[in-house]
Formats: structure tokens, sequence, C-alpha cells
């Protein structure tokens, strides 16, 4: 009878009750208290399934976008290595945002509202 996949089984994570064909299936994909590695690899423990989207916030080896993404910037890259492109890119960015000024001045005089 232990060999039969039908028989009742619980998960030792989250105690969610299932037969016990589909265990592996609930521990790879769905158990949200099973411990994981960070998908990104980087050198943190494992963390429940769970808590995984609150430590993406924080892995330096998480892809983001230059905080000046909306004026402009199209760089993406790991977290680890946002300092190093801002301290790189702090002329480009300025431009950015006085062309993002302009723009916006512009738009500001085209409806009627400037006064230049």
């Amino acid at each position: 009878m232990d060999a039969c996949g039908h028989r009742d089984a619980k998960c030792l994570h989250c105690n969610a009750e299932m037969l016990h064909k589909d265990l592996k299936n609930h521990h790879d994909n769905h158990c949200q208290e099973i411990m994981v590695p960070c998908p990104n690899a980087c050198s943190t423990v494992s963390h429940p399934r769970i808590s995984l989207e609150s430590h993406f916030k924080t892995c330096p080896l998480q892809v983001v976008n230059c905080y000046y993404s909306s004026s402009g910037c199209e760089y993406t890259g790991p977290r680890r290595e946002l300092r190093a492109h801002h301290d790189s890119s702090i002329q480009y960015h300025m431009q950015l945002i006085d062309k993002q000024c302009h723009d916006e001045k512009d738009r500001i005089a085209l409806l009627g509202g400037g006064g230049a």
C-alpha cells in the first residue's frame, strides 16, 4: 500500500493535503513554504518561495532599470552594478533630464500655458 500514489499525503513544509503522487509537483512548483535558492544564483541562502518577491527587491543580481529610465536611459543590469552605472553616466543623465524639461516646457507652451 505504501507504493500507491493515490494514498493521502501531507506536505511537510506547508501541511497541504494531497495525493502522494502529487507531492513532487507541489514541492517543485506550488509549495510557498519550501526553501528554494535565489533564481539569480546570488550568494544568499535559500528562501521560502513565498518570500522570493521580497528578496528580489534587494538581491544584488536582480536585473533592474536605471533610476533615470523614465527620462530615457535604457540601461538595465544587475542591481550591484547600478551605482557604477550612475557614477559613470552623470553627464548623460543630466542631458536626458534637460531634454525632458525642454520637451515639457514646449508641451506646456503648445497647450497655451507657457509664459516664455
